[in-house]
């Protein structure tokens, strides 16, 4: 249910994007590690700080929404990230709109590098990822189509 379930959506994946994932062997591991990262007999995520304090426990979630909140409530244990990632998506809000207002102008070939930006970044989990992929797609639908004839 973990893997094919919660960890295979696409939401929950973009989540994990923000972290670096490192799974661990606890039948091979060392019982010092086992127990620093509160391992049970069930899959659970252990949220490590960068000197190795674990800041957040995550255990298996039965859905992928209940995953995707979970990461997010930890984002917060790493202040200055959450604000990196807050700063990130809003930046991708103001080039959303500078994007809208290209298209509304006419200028497809001006709005398509914006999109493109958003399309390829890190920070996907927001709704300006999808907003950005779907109009970022139209807008190539729309450069690679052949001119109208007069």
């Amino acid at each position: 249910m973990l893997c094919g379930r919660v960890l295979d959506d696409e939401d929950s994946a973009r989540w994990g994007w923000l972290f670096r994932c490192v799974q661990v062997d606890m039948a091979k591991s060392d019982a010092r590690l086992v127990e620093l990262l509160g391992a049970g007999d069930k899959p659970s995520f252990a949220i490590v700080a960068k000197d190795g304090t674990v800041v957040a426990h995550v255990p298996a979630m039965p859905t992928a929404i209940k995953f995707q909140k979970a990461l997010k409530d930890a984002l917060p244990k790493f202040p200055d990230y959450a604000k990196t990632v807050e700063r990130s998506l809003a930046a991708q809000d103001a080039s959303l709109e500078k994007a809208r207002a290209a298209v509304k102008a006419g200028h497809l070939a001006e709005a398509k590098p914006i999109y493109d930006q958003l399309r390829w970044t890190k920070v996907r989990v927001g709704p300006q990822f999808d907003l950005a992929v779907k109009e970022g797609w139209d807008v190539d639908q729309r450069l690679a189509a052949p001119p109208k004839a007069k």
